[in-house]
């Protein structure tokens, strides 16, 4: 019997051989993001970007994002500005930080020139944090203020009553402003 694997490598050596992006896209789709990241890395410099220029925005962000920061540089290397415009813009602030700070200073200064006025203005704010502090963990694109006095609990269950997905708040911090 063929092993799965080895069918699998078959029929994408022939798709990824004749350039065929759409159906490259369409035998990925169902692809868990991790299997997506480690094929792409199996594959040579080329063969990587024909691959990874077939996946959807999204999937593409979160491909990038579950490469090593070692792998992330090479990767960039090999595309173009346009296309490494389009990859930055898609990353989450937290994802784009967190790759921003591993690279090599003079790599970071060169892709924060690729950046839209926007997410310049946002990088540079997070990055302008110290390492590990809740400003450079946190997303900027989310958050809830509460009034001063209003007991924790009570606020919670009322944002969640008015809409709040769960799933959004991963991590809270609080801050005291009357110690």
């Amino acid at each position: 019997m063929v092993d799965e694997n080895t069918e699998i490598d078959v029929k994408m050596e022939s798709l990824i051989a004749r350039g065929h992006i759409k159906p490259i896209s369409e035998e990925l789709k169902n692809w868990a993001i991790p299997e997506v990241a480690d094929y792409i890395l199996r594959l040579d410099k080329p063969h990587q970007i024909l691959v990874y220029r077939a996946l959807p925005r999204d999937r593409a962000a979160a491909v990038f994002a579950y490469f090593e920061p070692e792998d992330q540089d090479a990767f960039l290397e090999a595309l173009t500005d346009a296309d490494t415009r389009v990859l930055l813009a898609d990353l989450s602030p937290d994802d784009r930080t967190a790759m921003l700070e591993e690279l090599p200073a003079t790599v970071t200064r060169r892709l924060m020139q690729l950046l839209s006025p926007e997410d310049l203005e946002e990088s540079r704010q997070l990055l302008g944090y110290p390492e590990e502090s809740v400003g450079r963990l946190m997303t900027p694109d989310i958050f809830v203020s509460a009034r001063s006095g209003l007991v924790i609990m009570r606020w919670l269950i009322f944002e969640n009553m008015v809409g709040i997905v769960r799933s959004l708040i991963f991590c809270m911090s609080l801050i005291a402003t009357d110690c």
